[in-house]
This record gives C-alpha cells, sequence and structure tokens, in this order.
C-alpha cells in the first residue's frame, strides 16, 4: 500500500465519494495543494438525510477534514489514513478518528466536560447504500447524543 500512496497524489487517492458504517456519506474534491472541500451527508434513522460543508486537507495518504453542525450548535474533526481492508490491498478504507465539541450554552463552565465527544469512523470508497441507517455505536452525528445538563 506504501507504493500506491506514493505513486498517487491525494487528489487521486481521495475525491468521490466515501460511506462509514453508519451510512453517512461524504462526496470529497481535493485541489493540487492537497485542500480539501465537500459535502457530508448524514444518516440517521427515522430522519431525513442532511447535508453539510466539509473541509480539510490531504497529504499523500493523510486526511483531516471538518464539518460544522451548524443547526446542531456543533463541530466534528476526523483524522485519518488510507488502509487496506484486505490482504490484497483490493479494497481502499480510511480509518478515523473523531472529536466533536458541543456548544452547551451558559451551562459551560458547569459542564464543559460534556461538550467534548470522542470515536472512530471507517469509511470505504463509494455511496450510501441506503436512505435511512440503523445507528449502532458511538456516531459523530450531533442529533445521537443527549444535550442534557
Amino acid at each position: 500500500m506504501e507504493h500506491l500512496i506514493e505513486t498517487r497524489k491525494s487528489g487521486e487517492i481521495f475525491t468521490g465519494k466515501w460511506c462509514n458504517q453508519h451510512n453517512s456519506e461524504m462526496d470529497l474534491t481535493i485541489c493540487a495543494d492537497g485542500l480539501i472541500s465537500g459535502i457530508f451527508t448524514t444518516s440517521v434513522q427515522g430522519r431525513e438525510p442532511e447535508h453539510f460543508p466539509l473541509t480539510g486537507f490531504a497529504c499523500r495518504g493523510l486526511i483531516s477534514f471538518c464539518v460544522r453542525f451548524e443547526e446542531h450548535a456543533c463541530v466534528t474533526s476526523w483524522v485519518g489514513q488510507l488502509a487496506p481492508t484486505n490482504e490484497h490491498n483490493e479494497i481502499e478504507a480510511l480509518h478515523t478518528l473523531w472529536h466533536m465539541t458541543v456548544d452547551l450554552g451558559d451551562s459551560l463552565p458547569e459542564f464543559s466536560y460534556k461538550s467534548f465527544l470522542s470515536g472512530a469512523d471507517q469509511f470505504v470508497r463509494g455511496a450510501r447504500r441506503h436512505t435511512n441507517a440503523k445507528v449502532g455505536g458511538p456516531t459523530s452525528h450531533p442529533l445521537c447524543f443527549a444535550r442534557k445538563t
């Protein structure tokens, strides 16, 4: 995989659609300088998909991107790297860790520890498989966390 990454530019590696285990999708465009732009489409069971702007950077097989969930008063950032999902290097996946911070408003001083959440996502190349995924495990979507103080 190392040779594959060294011979391909970041734009060739990451451009296109990627779907995570929660069936959320990102559609990425990478400029020659590694700057990423795109759209992140959420998939939360029982709700219509939501679309949010995405921005970040790519460097070889490494990636960092951020999504502003303005309507939900939070921001999530991912950092990760490209890796094969089997021993034949046939399917590419992005293994990422994410951090989210949620605006708690006036409760921030007393409950600031509740405003920071973390988890992991694996994205595989391709579009969303269906419209409403059953979310299992921690997800980076703000609606999956109670904002109780």
